[in-house]
């Protein structure tokens, strides 16, 4: 009898010892798994923290210039309308107030910046003459331009500092989420929160949604894989301790 067979007859006559094993190495494997860390493509993976390139980067970049923002992208027939441009400064008063939110700029924030200063009251008038007038200013038209490409679409940004964490990130855009609700637009307006937080949490919620289906048919799949290859044998569904 050749070695090969001595071990599988060892094995065959010692089930339970061979299961042990199996839940032996199983928990061992949970608890290793833990201890992995997903890296990304973040800067500190691909640069030593201790490096002058890094220390350079996160004092000059990171913590000086660098910003991300959060759009919320407004959509109506009119969004020049007084009634709309309320609902934006309310949103803008309200995000502004938010923890690590460094600036809140929109169309509204031009319209109170030249009624201040050519009447001395930051208020949105109730004529959309004036409000026309505002943003048909010349002095005015980079920033209008950049910020509504036309009266059907406008862009409400708020700038963020790129050193939030991730969990920080969530935070604001869930606060963001909610302070849109709260702002009173008129129901015909359509009001989307985009930008970079928006889109992970967008991917992170469809993950979440995805994972048990993909996981639950893996599994089911892994199993008649075990039951075709080692139908053979007595016990064929050993080793799934070991594959999951």
């Amino acid at each position: 009898m050749n070695p090969t067979e001595t071990f599988g007859r060892w094995i065959a006559d010692h089930p339970f010892l061979i299961l042990a094993a199996a839940l032996l190495l199983t928990i061992a494997s949970l608890h290793y798994a833990q201890q992995i860390e997903m890296q990304g493509m973040t800067t500190e993976s691909m640069v030593g923290k201790d490096s002058p390139l890094y220390q350079l980067f996160d004092h000059l970049y990171a913590e000086k210039f660098a910003t991300e923002s959060i759009a919320v992208v407004i959509e109506s027939d009119d969004i020049t309308k007084p009634e709309i441009l309320r609902a934006m400064d309310l949103l803008s008063q309200k995000m502004r107030e938010a923890p690590n939110v460094l600036a809140v700029t929109s169309i509204a924030d031009i319209v109170l910046k030249t009624e201040e200063r050519d009447f001395g009251l930051a208020a949105i008038p109730d004529q959309e003459d004036r409000v026309d007038q505002i943003l048909s200013s010349p002095s005015n038209q980079p920033a209008v331009s950049a910020m509504m490409p036309d009266k059907k679409h406008t862009l409400l940004s708020i700038d963020l500092p790129v050193t939030l964490t991730e969990a920080q990130l969530r935070e604001i855009y869930a606060e963001t989420s909610a302070q849109v609700r709260m702002a009173e637009f008129p129901p015909h307006v359509v009001v989307t929160v985009t930008g970079e937080p928006a889109l992970m949490q967008s991917i992170t919620d469809e993950m979440a949604k995805s994972n048990g289906p993909i996981m639950a048919l893996a599994g089911l799949l892994m199993i008649i894989a075990l039951l075709i290859t080692f139908n053979h044998v007595k016990w064929s569904l050993l080793p799934i301790p070991i594959v999951f």
